[in-house]
């Protein structure tokens, strides 16, 4: 490689002497500030500063750079440099930088100074120097590890097969020829490079993981460099592999209403219950891959001895990304139960919620299963605890007829409740003597919140007159009556009669 285009600053002084030519008896000089016998390297510069003078004129400068053995050399690459300047002044000077380019020979090399002035005399001058390969390793700059599994990325520990993120600046004056990637004493894997300035992730690309073989503890991952001369450098960073081989953990789970599932993992409902959970936690410590909810409805077997019908809710699959715990209930939605009407004893619905690491197959999968069973929807059950007469509190059996003496006119009201297991139509009472001397007393509530009923709350200040005297010869019968609809149509009715004989003496 010829060194020919090197910016030069020369300064070409002349001075000139009385018209009468004298005979120049002075040898011309060389005065340099360059290098002596020093030592550089591919890419290294040096400054050349030389001044050539004379006492008259000078007429040539010569500066040659260029091999001492010439012959010994192993490279096509020539590092030489030679240039005359030929002038009419008393003053040169030279002022330039030289690089020494890669891949030239190495070896001794020589820097020849000439200075000829016009009077014929000579003076030279030879210094020596050395050009030696690139000697400087590649450097690692900004190197971060992570894992490449997005919702593992703030994880400080790596579990078997899993892949790794690496990043950073790799860096060389010359040129970047292989990167190694080696975790603790496995084989390294390289990768070839070609470059100056290069990222790490631009030739790994997330091809390095965890392999099986390991097993948990803290290993060195070690980032070898080795540029085009063969100058390598070394970076080590730990990483920790705690991959636990236990499967994903169930942890706890929560129901909205407080409904907890027992032992043999069969919630009975009634028809119209609502079972909803709150939360559903798994957690793993390598990290959870996916989870998988799937739903059964079963029907109630035609005959003895059959199987149910069975429909299959489509399948709710969700990547866990890897994160080491998760409340499933923030994900989807895990709400169930039977229709209020429609529904036989029996029907059933399976549950079955999957979870798996990253190992884990879904045949081998952690679950969380149960199953909820229709209860039977039984009547409403009225029960009147008391019979109020004139605040009095008194327990009448129900379906009989209950005599009465009176002093007073008589007020009758109630306490009790109604208790249902899915829903009520209507409450109705109803109250009438049976010769129609007073308007039957009935009232209908339809509007139910919570079960049971409390009759006395809900009837308020209802109360049912029985007159002391009336117009009325013999016995009179009055009859109260109070029945409970679900919203199936069953019906539970509860009577109570009241005799009052107006013939007897005194009244």
């Amino acid at each position: 490689m010829k060194l020919q285009n090197v910016a030069l600053y020369i300064l070409f002084l002349t001075g000139f002497i009385s018209c009468i030519a004298l005979e120049d008896d002075f040898s011309p000089s060389i005065s340099s500030d360059s290098f002596l016998n020093d030592t550089y390297y591919y890419k290294d510069s040096f400054q050349l500063n030389i001044t050539f003078t004379d006492n008259v004129l000078i007429e040539e400068a010569q500066v040659t750079i260029g091999k001492v053995d010439a012959s010994l050399d192993s490279t096509d690459l020539e590092f030489t440099f030679d240039s005359v300047f030929t002038t009419q002044a008393r003053l040169l000077i030279l002022d330039s930088a030289i690089l020494i380019p890669a891949y030239v020979s190495t070896g001794e090399y020589f820097l020849a100074l000439r200075n000829t002035d016009t009077g014929g005399n000579i003076i030279a001058d030879t210094t020596y120097f050395m050009v030696g390969t690139d000697t400087l390793s590649p450097s690692l700059s900004d190197l971060t590890v992570m894992s490449a599994i997005e919702g593992n990325q703030e994880n400080t520990a790596y579990c078997r097969g899993e892949y790794l993120a690496l990043s950073g600046l790799i860096s060389d004056n010359i040129g970047i020829n292989k990167v190694g990637v080696q975790i603790g004493t496995s084989s390294p894997r390289y990768f070839l490079a070609d470059g100056e300035n290069i990222t790490l992730e631009s030739i790994v690309e997330n091809q390095i993981f965890i392999s099986d073989s390991l097993a948990n503890g803290v290993y060195d991952l070690t980032i070898s460099m080795e540029d085009v001369f063969g100058n390598v450098k070394t970076e080590v960073q730990s990483i920790n592999v705690n991959c636990d081989d236990v499967p994903a953990q169930f942890v706890s789970y929560a129901e909205t209403n407080g409904i907890e599932i027992p032992s043999d993992r069969v919630v009975l409902m009634f028809p119209g219950e609502n079972f909803s959970l709150s939360s559903l936690i798994f957690e793993d410590e390598g990290g959870l891959d996916s989870m998988r909810l799937e739903v059964s409805y079963i029907s109630v077997p035609s005959a003895v001895g059959s199987a149910g019908t069975v429909v299959e809710a489509p399948v709710v699959n969700l990547a866990l990304d890897g994160a080491t715990t998760v409340d499933l209930a923030t994900l989807t939605t895990f709400n169930f139960g039977f229709n209020q009407t429609g529904v036989d004893a029996g029907e059933t619905i399976f549950v079955n919620v999957k979870v798996k690491d990253q190992e884990q197959t879904w045949d081998n999968a952690s679950f969380f299963r149960f199953s909820l069973v229709a209860r039977e929807d039984l009547a409403p059950s009225i029960n009147i605890t008391d019979l109020i007469f004139n605040e009095s509190k008194e327990y009448i059996p129900e379906n009989t007829v209950q005599e009465l003496t009176l002093t007073e006119d008589l007020n009758i009201s109630i306490e009790g409740k109604v208790d249902e297991n899915v829903g009520l139509s209507s409450i109705t009472y109803t109250f009438t003597d049976d010769y129609g001397y007073n308007a039957p007393m009935t009232s209908t509530f339809t509007d139910f919140t919570t079960y049971p009923v409390d009759l006395g709350v809900m009837f308020g200040n209802v109360s049912f007159p029985i007159r002391q005297s009336l117009d009325h010869e013999g016995v009179l019968i009055y009859t109260l009556e109070v029945v409970a609809t679900d919203i199936k149509g069953q019906v539970d009715t509860v009577t109570y009669n009241f005799s009052v004989n107006y013939s007897q003496p005194g009244r």
